[in-house]
């Protein structure tokens, strides 16, 4: 059984050194870094000097693959392929590839391994969510852990209500391996939003395999 941490949403990397200093590390886990934001690339391969086993894909996780247009963070130095996110951007686009999630999965995982997702994606969560279902996708991921980002959308009441039936369905489907909450691996905001949390994201989660 192969152990994989899928991380969508890498950004600089902060997870993978709060993984590789938690006390559930197991350096033999294979990680994809899922990140498509340059500004982010420098960080990236800093952290990949320092935790094994890192394949950084250079594309923003989608339905699709191809090519969208990317709006420019600002504030978290990220970014969104939604046009209705309303906080933290630039006003700027550029290009980015787009990768097909679900396609991806049934293509490089198998149903044997066992997989963490850290789905942290600026929006974009809700339709590939509603993908991995429609599609079956869902059966290829052991442990689940979503950060929503519904509370910085124009329609929040739209979001608001997608996230609901979305969070159902997860409840039902991982139980106690699905988590929602802040997923980047910044100790003093992690901190923050969850002070009764211990500081290092991993150790609230538990390792990945059995």
């Amino acid at each position: 059984m192969r152990k994989i941490l899928l991380s969508c949403g890498s950004n600089k990397g902060g997870e993978f050194l709060a993984w590789k200093e938690s006390k559930v590390y197991d350096p033999e886990v294979l990680i994809y870094a899922f990140e498509p934001e340059p500004r982010c690339f420098p960080d990236l391969t800093n952290v990949m000097s320092k935790v094994p086993n890192i394949t950084h894909i250079k594309k923003a996780i989608s339905t699709e693959d191809g090519t969208q247009s990317w709006n420019v963070g600002n504030l978290t130095v990220s970014g969104t392929l939604r046009d209705d996110k309303c906080w933290g951007l630039t006003g700027k686009k550029v290009l980015v590839e787009t990768i097909d999630f679900c396609k991806w999965l049934e293509e490089n995982i198998k149903e044997d391994d066992y997989v963490m997702v850290t789905l942290d994606i600026e929006g974009s969560e809700y339709e590939v969510l509603q993908k991995m279902f429609k599609t079956g996708a869902m059966k290829y991921i052991s442990k689940m852990y979503v950060e929503f980002h519904g509370d910085k959308m124009n329609n929040k009441d739209t979001s608001e209500n997608i996230e609901a039936d979305l969070k159902k369905k997860l409840l039902k489907t991982f139980g106690d391996e699905c988590y929602f909450r802040f997923v980047e691996g910044n100790p003093r905001l992690f901190s923050k939003a969850h002070p009764d949390l211990d500081p290092n994201m991993f150790n609230n989660i538990g390792t990945i395999g059995k």
